[in-house]
């Protein structure tokens, strides 16, 4: 139990510190300088009270098509290869049709800026607030923008904070963000931060009075309640009780598009494999936390195939990240190359033992994947699919490290970028190119 609290206090320390920049995100009036790639303008998010992304249309698949896109938090090959594959083969019994993508490679090693990098394909360079970045990310993104104009509903389910700011940067096209705004003081906001940071670290200290009493839940506006939950990828037990409570329905008119975060491998893990509280070692065991994942995402899969919706669907399976088996913080030395589990099936496949794929792809792969797919002609230049790299190809990849530096107790992290010629799978193809402190925290 002192060993449980002094990881709280260092963890609190350390959020405490990644935030040391609030105050100025809360008063500040700058305005980010990440532009449109086509329109080469930026764009300032308005004032006044954020809207959030809820629960509404999780169970909602359309009659003319889907793309649903399945993110564990987290998802290493390792997870993969290592552990599920050997000791429970059996959850992968729905993965019909598709291909295994063995040489991933994320950009980034964390969910912030991950996600949004993922959903919308513009990059953070960090020379923005991460508030700047999500605004102008998600309100350009040329290929949220290129589904809304294909006449796509567009849900996406992920995290505030880590994955974005406010909804309303995407409400010309969203579907399930919240019409009540959730008004919060500067202490509300930071207290509320607090507490994510921590409990994603010690899930268990939520039911702590001590800890509920000093970062007490934010009590969210009744009017917000009335309608949909705001949705949250902390809680997989919440995820699969709403999909058990609200069985997928389906809906004409309009093609259907979902990104669904989930904690995944994100440990420790708050439940055990039947989503009752976890206990000994379910807390630290990635066997676990594949179970948990692939029972969310397998009701989900088996109920496209009742409707008869599986073979005409865009489907991918895949992390934000991967994770170098040491620290999240440090990138000296990894123990293991970041590469990321990944999984796809393209519309018009139903069947067949999955298939293995060497290619050295990338995430921003992912977008010209599922525009093919889908057989949408996109306007913009969005580079060549995953199927058309070629598995013997040599190609120079950029990943991108952020290092946490606290010296005296002062944060300037360090943004360490790497080139990966060759397989990402060998560390030795690993070389850094360049590093540049960012003057405080990457999170500000």
């Amino acid at each position: 139990m002192k060993n449980f609290f002094q990881s709280i206090a260092t963890t609190l320390v350390v959020s405490i510190l990644g935030l040391q920049s609030f105050a100025f995100v809360g008063t500040s009036q700058f305005v980010s300088t990440v532009h449109d790639q086509s329109k080469n303008t930026a764009v300032e998010s308005p004032e006044g009270s954020p809207t959030y992304l809820t629960y509404e249309n999780l169970n909602r698949v359309s009659t003319e098509g889907n793309v649903i896109w399945f993110v564990l938090d987290r998802f290493d090959i390792t997870y993969y290869e290592d552990y599920a594959k050997k000791e429970c083969p059996e959850i992968f019994y729905n993965l019909d049709g598709f291909t295994y993508f063995n040489d991933m490679l994320s950009l980034y090693p964390r969910t912030f800026p991950s996600v949004a990098y993922m959903l919308t394909g513009v990059e953070h360079d960090f020379y923005d607030r991460r508030t700047d970045y999500f605004w102008d990310a998600y309100s350009t993104s040329p290929f949220l923008n290129t589904l809304h104009q294909n006449g796509y509903d567009i849900n996406i389910y992920t995290d505030s904070y880590y994955a974005y700011d406010d909804a309303r940067a995407m409400q010309k096209y969203i579907c399930n963000s919240s019409d009540a705004s959730i008004n919060l003081s500067f202490s509300e906001r930071l207290s509320g931060t607090l507490r994510s940071v921590l409990l994603r670290a010690h899930p268990n200290a939520k039911e702590d009075p001590f800890i509920n009493k000093l970062f007490p839940a934010i009590q969210e506006d009744s009017s917000y309640e009335k309608v949909y939950p705001k949705y949250s990828s902390e809680d997989p037990k919440d995820i699969y009780s709403f999909l058990q409570a609200n069985p997928l329905k389906t809906y004409r008119g309009k093609k259907n598009f979902s990104f669904i975060h989930i904690a995944g491998c994100h440990m420790p893990n708050q439940y055990d494999e039947n989503f009752n509280e976890a206990t000994g070692d379910d807390w630290w065991d990635p066997v676990v936390s594949m179970k948990q994942s692939f029972k969310i995402i397998n009701r989900y899969l088996d109920q496209l195939k009742e409707l008869g919706l599986y073979e005409d669907a865009t489907i991918i399976i895949t992390g934000d990240h991967g994770w170098h088996g040491g620290s999240d913080t440090e990138y000296d030395p990894f123990r293991r190359p970041h590469v990321t589990a990944f999984f796809i099936k393209e519309s018009g496949k139903s069947s067949g033992e999955l298939q293995l794929n060497t290619a050295p792809v990338t995430q921003g792969d992912i977008l010209p994947t599922i525009l093919a797919s889908e057989g949408i002609k996109a306007s913009h230049d969005f580079g060549r699919t995953l199927f058309e790299i070629g598995e013997n190809e040599t190609r120079v990849r950029k990943y991108s490290f952020q290092s946490w530096q606290s010296p005296d107790g002062v944060r300037n992290d360090e943004l360490v970028i790497f080139e990966v010629i060759g397989s990402a799978r060998d560390l030795k193809n690993w070389h850094i190119v360049s590093k540049e402190y960012l003057g405080g925290s990457f999170y500000q």
